[in-house]
């Protein structure tokens, strides 16, 4: 998957002037359609309301501040309600027509009402557009996408199998490409994987024995086109969108979009990839081969497989920002996108060759916090339906045996278990779900230091540093009439609770005087 382009602040700034005498035409067939577009925009508008042309922005100063946003204009605002009404079938939108939206209050607009043409008095046709410069309706279609493909990210579930094969051939015949022979199911990456190293040719069925891993593998599948239909087609999108809102308004459009989705997608798809490796590697230790001898083992290959696929609903967050922009700039064209979208939305990764089409299908189930990330602690967080699984706790991996059953008070948590774990991450986490406060009654500790901002404790670890704790009280009475004890976790080296507690609010215990306490 494409690595993200560096992100500039969210901020609007204004295109560079042209100066005389003009430049060359650009070389980006996109562009030259892009300006020809404008300017007949341009000119309808000012033949519909008798304007006069408008000068050039005056060129801006290479230390100057940027300017702030101007104030949204009442196209603008026409602009997002219809934007929202043409969402409203598949989310609710944040504020209603009589609510004030973040920047003051919208004009409705009925939903019937469509995006107006080139020669209708709306958005486009008013008011001017710099390239670099993303306006609101630009940011509301951009945080749209990426809540629609929020989503398709988290979806979970057997895919509609007809439809998503129907989407794959159109992917195909839009690239000009004769329709696969075959689209072959897996219940899982880590099935479709091994299934791809060996139609990849870089591991051979034999390979494949000691994995006790039953995989069927197609014959003949010719060879892979992932950059015909994946890499060139996101080349040529992003080289189109660079050359009309240039790379200013480019980086401004992906950090809209793609910023919220893409670190969580990455980190799923890295934590999928190492899976496959163990999956492949666990099975059997005499499918390893001595790293010594200057050659990969099976589980090696098939992990660098995973490279290679597609990455259908983890490909959401590069998808988003396409989707967002096609909503507001229906000139783009960006080709292909659309039918990969299409297929996007009901699949997981996949592997296209000539002739035959290797698919994994979504996940069964998928539990995350209120960060993204992956957790469970009774069970697997991430599992498909041939079994394979992931198993994690606030995003941190842990070994299937670790989960289920660990809340608090579970039997097979105990004070013995967590000195027993070697491991030293598992062993917070295992603290973590046992109690702090439970954990330092059983095993007899004393406070390192009391005095009226707290009780300081400390935990020591094996292998490890200190765990260091702050014991609080809350002096505001629970809605009960009590009250509530609460630990802050403090750098090891705090000597004081006075210390810990200060450095809770980046005090220094000198500076940390409270007048009263709440």
């Amino acid at each position: 998957m494409a690595t993200p382009p560096r992100k500039l602040p969210g901020i609007a700034l204004p295109r560079k002037a042209v100066v005389p005498p003009p430049p060359a035409p650009p070389a980006n067939p996109a562009a030259a359609s892009w300006a020809a577009h404008r300017d007949r925009v341009a000119r309808a508008a000012r033949a519909a309301e008798g304007a006069t042309p408008a000068a050039p922005p005056a060129p801006a100063a290479a230390d100057a501040q940027a300017p702030a946003p101007a104030a949204i204009s009442e196209a603008d605002q026409a602009a997002r309600a219809a934007l929202r009404a043409r969402r409203a079938p598949h989310h609710a939108p944040t504020h209603t027509a009589d609510e004030p939206g973040p920047t003051g209050p919208e004009t409705p607009r009925p939903a019937a009402t469509r995006r107006p043409g080139p020669t209708a008095t709306a958005h486009h046709a008013t008011v001017p557009r710099h390239f670099a410069v993303l306006d609101l309706a630009d940011r509301l279609a951009l945080a749209e996408a990426v809540t629609d493909w929020a989503h398709v990210a988290a979806a979970t579930g057997p895919a509609d199998r007809p439809a998503a094969e129907a989407a794959i051939k159109a992917v195909y015949r839009a690239a000009g490409m004769p329709e696969p022979e075959r689209v072959v199911w897996y219940d899982s990456p880590l099935a479709a994987a091994v299934a791809a190293a060996v139609a990849a040719g870089s591991c051979k069925p034999a390979d494949l024995a000691a994995t006790r891993l039953s995989v069927k593998v197609p014959g003949r599948p010719g060879r892979p086109v992932q950059e015909r239909l994946w890499s060139g087609p996101w080349t040529a999108a992003k080289a189109e969108a660079t050359a009309a809102l240039g790379a200013t308004g480019w980086d401004l459009a992906w950090a809209e979009g793609a910023d919220r989705l893409w670190e969580p997608t990455r980190q799923l798809t890295e934590r999928i990839r190492e899976a496959v490796h163990s999956g492949v590697g666990a099975w059997d230790p005499s499918v390893r081969t001595p790293a010594s001898r200057g050659r990969w083992d099976v589980a090696d290959k098939v992990r660098a497989t995973t490279h290679s696929a597609l990455g259908g609903q983890h490909d959401a967050a590069w998808l988003a920002v396409f989707d967002g922009l096609k909503e507001r700039f229906p000139e783009f064209e960006f080709p292909l996108l659309a039918e990969l979208g299409e297929v996007a939305r009901h699949i997981g990764w996949w592997w296209p060759y000539e002739r035959v089409v290797l698919v994994s299908e979504r996940p069964t189930t998928m539990h995350r916090d209120d960060q993204s990330r992956l957790h469970n602690g009774d069970g697997p967080a991430l599992s498909y339906a041939d079994g394979f699984a992931l198993h994690a706790w606030r995003g941190m991996p842990v070994p299937a045996d670790f989960v289920g059953g660990l809340g608090p008070g579970g039997s097979r948590l105990t004070v013995r278990a967590i000195h027993n774990e070697d491991n030293a991450e598992l062993r917070r986490v295992m603290l973590e779900i046992y109690g702090y406060d439970r954990y330092l009654r059983e095993v007899g500790a004393q406070p390192l230091d009391r005095d009226e901002t707290g009780v300081l404790w400390e935990i020591e670890l094996d292998d490890d540093e200190p765990i260091v704790m702050v014991e609080v009280l809350n002096s505001t009475p629970e809605p009960d009439g009590t009250t509530r004890t609460y630990w802050l976790r403090v750098p090891p080296d705090t000597e004081t609770a006075r210390e810990g507690v200060a450095w809770t609010f980046g005090l220094s215990p000198q500076d940390y005087r409270p007048l009263r306490e709440t």
